[in-house]
């Protein structure tokens, strides 16, 4: 199925499988004290910022994100992962299964709902 008749994209396909295999770092959490946590979101944010954009010459942006000429999801996934470990700082469990189920449930809902038939 193409993606102009709700298929979905090799850019989408890239982009689900960045933003899912970014979540399985969430169980590095169990093992992290909360400094590390902090540190491995800031990691994250400044590397979704300065570095992702160059490494994959854009190919991961949304048409509309071009157009805009910003992707803020690049900015908010990171930085949401970053305030979930500063908010759970004592419980970095939950700020894993926040994390997991932003990862995983983002991911394959727009996977799931794109593939199906309308």
């Amino acid at each position: 199925m193409s993606p102009e008749a709700g298929g979905i994209g090799g850019t989408e396909w890239r982009r689900k499988a960045v933003h899912m295999g970014s979540g399985t770092l969430a169980a590095l959490l169990h093992w992290l004290p909360a400094w590390g946590a902090w540190a491995l979101g800031g990691a994250a944010l400044l590397m979704n910022i300065f570095v992702l954009p160059s490494l994959s010459g854009h190919s991961l942006e949304r048409e509309q994100d071009r157009r805009q000429g910003v992707a803020w999801g690049i900015i908010f996934y990171p930085l949401s992962v970053l305030i979930l470990t500063l908010v759970f700082a004592r419980r970095l469990e939950i700020a894993a299964a926040g994390w997991a189920l932003m990862a995983f449930g983002d991911g394959m809902a727009t996977l799931v709902g794109k593939s199906l038939p309308r």
